[in-house]
């Protein structure tokens, strides 16, 4: 996420690499999303990498070390928000 946010040319290789990683990981939070029964998966993945993100930035920038923390919370009850009822995921 720093490479991308301190490297403007998209086509610089650091650059790229940072983005192939991000959308590996958006697919994988997907596929995850998907077999446990998510009505909107790539939303839900959306959403759970915005929290990791989000958490990341807030550790480097703030320096809190509880950011992960946080939004391994608020990732848990969107999840349970997200899943059908009596899903076991």
């Amino acid at each position: 996420m720093k490479a991308t946010i301190e490297l403007a040319d998209s086509k610089h290789p650091a650059r790229i690499h940072a983005m192939e990683h991000k959308r590996r990981t958006v697919h994988y939070l997907r596929e995850l999303a998907l077999d446990a029964g998510a009505p909107d998966p790539q939303g839900l993945a959306s959403a759970l990498m915005l929290l990791m993100e989000g958490a990341i930035v807030t550790a480097l920038v703030q320096g809190d070390q509880s950011a992960a923390l946080t939004a391994g919370r608020v990732a848990a009850r969107l999840i349970e928000a997200e899943l059908p009822l009596g899903s076991d995921a």
